[in-house]
């Protein structure tokens, strides 16, 4: 399979599908980043080559039940990597042991928890699984094309899609399945997620948004909004990390 279609496969299952019966767009957030907050990474090392091999054997029916609603190989592999290295990620374990293990231990298989999954290859370790594998996303590429191109109208130098800002806007993005809110599930400010990515950072925002059709149109939305556009249109800012779950669209900014 060549790298991009990969990555293109790999987006797509990635993304679990939003019912939204209506578009949903909340209020931009922002900070200057001054108040301490401290990042929490754990690291854990796999290879991309795992998760791509998972990925293509995923089975969610145990025992002529399907637990596909909730459940996605992939998504509880990275939530609790050291089950699925204990198990050789092998697909029809991990189902096993969510099934008959981790719903009575109150494991997530259908949202990711806030847990960097990296490789481990020299300088690239900093570089998030997920991350790496949204850049042929083509909702993901609407949306930068349409940032890059508002500033661009407006005299600003454009934003870098950067790597590991993406993995935790994907985070966000999964989250807001669950509550469609600027605070975080755990009832946490969703905009210091950013500092696990960027922990030096002095300005950071974020931007959602629910139910639009596609990039182009989420991208649009947030123009039409002054909170939104202010973020977008900010020249406090360097770097742009895009996440998309389904019909849940995310954009966090960091310097």
């Amino acid at each position: 399979m060549k790298q991009n279609e990969k990555k293109n496969s790999a987006i797509w299952k990635f993304a679990i599908a939003v019912a939204a019966a209506s578009n949903l767009i909340m209020a931009g957030f922002a900070s200057n980043a001054q108040e301490t907050v401290k990042p929490e990474l754990q690291y854990t090392t796999c290879t991309t080559d795992e998760l791509e091999s998972l990925r293509t054997r995923d089975t969610t029916v145990y025992n002529g039940t399907d637990y596909s609603s909730e459940y996605s190989s992939v998504v509880y592999a990275v939530n609790y990597p050291e089950v699925a290295q204990s198990l050789d990620y092998d697909p029809a374990k991990l189902l096993q042991d969510y099934v008959m293990n981790g719903k009575t231990e109150g494991r997530r298989a259908d949202v990711l928890l806030d847990q960097p999954y990296c490789t481990a290859t020299g300088d690239n370790a900093y570089v998030y699984a997920y991350a790496d594998l949204v850049y042929s996303n083509t909702d993901i590429q609407a949306i930068l094309d349409g940032v890059n191109e508002s500033r661009k109208q407006n005299g600003l130098q454009p934003l870098t899609l950067d790597p590991a800002l993406s993995y935790y806007a994907c985070v966000r993005a999964e989250e807001l399945r669950t509550t469609f809110s600027h605070r975080r599930p755990d009832g946490t400010r969703g905009l210091y997620i950013i500092k696990n990515a960027e922990p030096n950072c002095t300005a950071m925002g974020e931007n959602i948004a629910r139910g639009q059709k596609d990039g182009a149109a989420v991208e649009q939305s947030w123009m039409n909004s002054q909170k939104h556009r202010a973020n977008i249109l900010s020249g406090s800012y360097t770097k742009i990390g895009i996440g998309v779950s389904g019909k849940c669209y995310v954009q966090l900014f960091s310097n």
